[in-house]
């Protein structure tokens, strides 16, 4: 991996050049550096399998400049897989012939008054790799699930299938504004589904994620298998009303996908949260906010990707939106437009799944989005349903009748249960019923709030969703897929 000297002496050559630039009144220079390692895991007892089926890594680094020409223009360029003076040349080239007329901008990133909260909180075994390290802990996962296979007999065909993850991030950045800051950060997520194959597949999965390597649980092997066994026998329920009890995934993966707290977003009128500021969105039992400092939490970062310290930003008090996401763009458009503040710290140039990118310039997003825990054990929480399905997982989830409502629909995946006199009952048919509703009015009518929280990553997504177990009443579910039962 390249060192992070090398990234902040980049940096810090190049806007030392770019800044004598005659037509230039700001420049910025952001270089980053990852190397995701990836291990994906297949194994059948019906077919030859390797078990450790792919080992693959992927390195990438670059250089990114971002210019306020003296015309009012603002451009942007990047090279690829070089840091030298060039690099940054050719890059400041590049956004001098691409740059436009923006009248919305104000200016570069200034450096902000906070300083840094968190350090050294990445794991340096991430960023300097050990394969055989890696190789491991994927055995270490394997051998959990085929141990838990051997206490039971299969009703049939046995399907495990799997990933695990493990990504450096670097990244230094330098401007003419007196910006100067550099980050690393580490990631280590896996998950592993267990498929029971016979008149009826079943499945079960399970997955964590840690910002350290020893920390990581290599314990969903084992329990994916025990989910999926507890699976048998599975039946579905018919079209109706129920209490859910909703599970740590089924959360992450609704707000994921329905929940857009972000500025520009709000600018560009497509979120249902627009205009709702100050408002009671949800249920006074919900409160939301995004914290860039949770220990061992892989969305936790010390430094946005504008080179400002990274804070913690309140969403949702009570119930009532307070608040939204920004970067420095839009904190300073809606300042001049609406005489609206906002602190602008969520500016990340993230990758589409995974990384601090060079080539783009900062977006909107979250860190760890913390749903504040409840008082409520499982046990209590099945209790306040009483009656109704505990859905632990879900799939194909997406918002429906466009972005200015929070409808949306998904499919119960396995995982999942009826809860029958507050007790958990059979399980649920995988994939045999949809869940059609509305964010707003589905957290309008919590039930009850456990009281563990787990962090949680949608696959192919950045920001993680740190929430616990919600039960919610009256959210209708459809009977789909008739023919599997």
């Amino acid at each position: 991996m390249i060192s992070l000297k090398a990234l902040r002496d980049a940096v810090d050559d190049g806007v030392k050049w770019a800044g004598r630039q005659k037509d230039a009144i700001g420049v910025e220079v952001f270089a980053s550096s990852n190397v995701l390692t990836t291990m994906r895991l297949g194994l059948a007892n019906n077919i030859p399998s390797n078990a450790l089926e792919e080992f693959k890594s992927l390195e990438d680094f670059g250089i990114g400049v971002r210019v306020h020409f003296n015309t009012g223009r603002i451009g942007f360029g990047k090279e690829s897989s070089d840091l030298s003076l060039n690099a940054v040349k050719s890059a400041l080239e590049k956004a001098r012939k691409s740059c436009i007329k923006d009248p919305f901008f104000v200016s570069l990133p200034q450096p902000a008054k906070e300083k840094q909260a968190i350090k050294n909180y990445h794991d340096p075994a991430v960023l300097k790799f050990n394969d055989v390290q890696g190789v491991k802990r994927a055995y270490l996962v394997l051998d959990g699930a085929l141990s838990a296979v051997e206490k039971r007999s299969s009703p049939g065909g046995l399907n495990m299938t799997g990933e695990l993850d493990f990504l450096g991030e670097q990244m230094a950045i330098a401007s003419t504004t007196g910006i100067s800051a550099v980050d690393q950060s580490s990631i280590v997520w896996g998950h592993l589904t267990a498929t029971l194959e016979g008149e009826k597949d079943v499945a079960g999965m399970h997955f964590d994620s840690n910002t350290h390597i020893k920390n990581f649980n290599t314990g969903i092997g084992r329990e994916a298998v025990e989910r999926a066994f507890a699976s048998v026998d599975a039946r579905p329920v018919e079209t109706g009303t129920y209490h859910l009890a909703l599970g740590h995934q089924v959360i992450c993966d609704i707000f994921s996908n329905v929940f857009d707290a972000s500025l520009q977003s709000v600018d560009f009128n497509a979120s249902f949260l627009q205009g709702k500021k100050g408002q009671k969105v949800f249920d006074e039992a919900i409160t939301m906010y995004d914290d860039p400092h949770l220990p061992y939490t892989i969305g936790s970062k010390a430094f946005n990707d504008e080179g400002q310290p990274t804070v913690s930003t309140p969403l949702v008090e009570k119930g009532k939106l307070v608040n939204f996401l920004s970067n420095d763009y839009y904190a300073k458009k809606f300042a001049r437009e609406k005489g609206e503040t906002y602190l602008g710290r969520n500016g990340f140039r993230f990758g589409g799944g995974g990384g601090r990118n060079y080539s783009s310039e900062p977006g909107i997003h979250s860190t760890n989005l913390v749903i504040q825990k409840g008082s409520l054990s499982q046990k209590e929480l099945f209790e306040s349903v009483d009656h109704g399905l505990y859905i632990d997982r879900i799939w194909y989830t997406y918002p429906v009748n466009g972005s200015k409502v929070s409808d949306f629909t998904c499919t119960v995946r396995g995982n999942s249960y009826v809860i029958r006199n507050g007790e958990r009952a059979e399980p649920l048919l995988p994939n045999s019923v949809r869940i059609n509703a509305n964010l707003e009015r589905m957290l309008s009518t919590v039930m009850g709030i456990g009281k563990v929280q787990q962090p949680i990553i949608v696959w192919g997504s950045e920001g993680v969703v740190v929430t616990p177990e919600i039960a919610v009443r009256d959210v209708h579910v459809e009977r789909i897929a008739r023919f599997l039962m």
